[in-house]
């Protein structure tokens, strides 16, 4: 499919109340003699290379009598003249800048389209590449291989369920800011029935009481006391 830049182009009058552009002829004659385009009846040649146009003057009963109105437009045709065909709306707008009594307005733009498809690729591979990571990580540090369910569970991220399906790609259908979510926010995983990870993290956080409290005991001199120590503290310390 061929790509197009659509541009509108309004030629107004000048200080001395003439229009130098009012008509086709006039308008391609300026673009050949002002620019390094080379334009002919349908071709417009650039840096060994030759593009489709086509030039309209629009008519239209509410258009003030001063301006005159026309619609460029371009074809890009090989995706491999995008840099003569860049240049070549480069010299258009560089012209249109030229003269104080022209406008244009960019109606369609194939530089445009022809970009966003190639960021888009770039887009779905590093989104292929998140997945990947995400997934290979979780496949081999979970404790369970249901880790897509209790991790969109815990994130507030919708599960579409295709993870019970046989031919399943682990986090297919997610969106890309749900895989940025996932990434870069810290998942613990607990354990249903013992919750020994919760249990562990908890215990930490008692840790400082309890070398505190032993430390006590020893430091005045009770150091015949184990079994009280055993009883009071061995529970907390069984948990490390």
């Amino acid at each position: 499919m061929d790509r197009t830049s659509r541009y509108l182009i309004i030629s107004k009058e000048n200080k001395s109340k003439k229009n130098i552009h009012s008509d086709i002829h006039k308008l391609l004659q300026s673009i050949n003699d002002t620019t390094g385009l080379s334009c002919d009846k349908n071709l417009v040649s650039v840096q060994g290379r030759s593009f489709r146009y086509e030039l309209k003057m629009m008519n239209t009963d509410s258009q003030e009598d001063n301006k005159k109105f026309f619609v460029l437009i371009f074809y890009l045709e090989k995706e491999s003249d995008i840099e003569q065909f860049e240049f070549m709306d480069s010299e258009l707008n560089n012209f249109i800048e030229s003269y104080n009594n022209l406008e244009m307005f960019i109606l369609e733009d194939a530089l445009s389209q022809y970009y966003s498809k190639e960021a888009y690729e770039l887009i779905h591979v590093i989104e292929n590449k998140t997945r990947a990571l995400i997934s290979e990580v979780m496949f081999l540090k979970s404790n369970t291989q249901n880790w897509e369910t209790r991790l969109t569970n815990s994130l507030s991220i919708r599960d579409n369920r295709k993870s019970k399906e046989k031919k399943y790609k682990p986090l297919d259908g997610k969106y890309f800011s749900d895989l940025s979510k996932i990434l870069f926010t810290i998942y613990e995983e607990k354990n249903d029935e013992n919750h020994g990870q919760e249990n562990f993290i908890e215990a930490l956080g008692n840790l400082d009481s309890v070398i505190s409290n032993i430390s006590k005991n020893l430091e005045v001199g009770d150091l015949n006391n184990w079994q009280d120590i055993e009883k009071n503290y061995g529970w907390q310390i069984a948990k490390f």
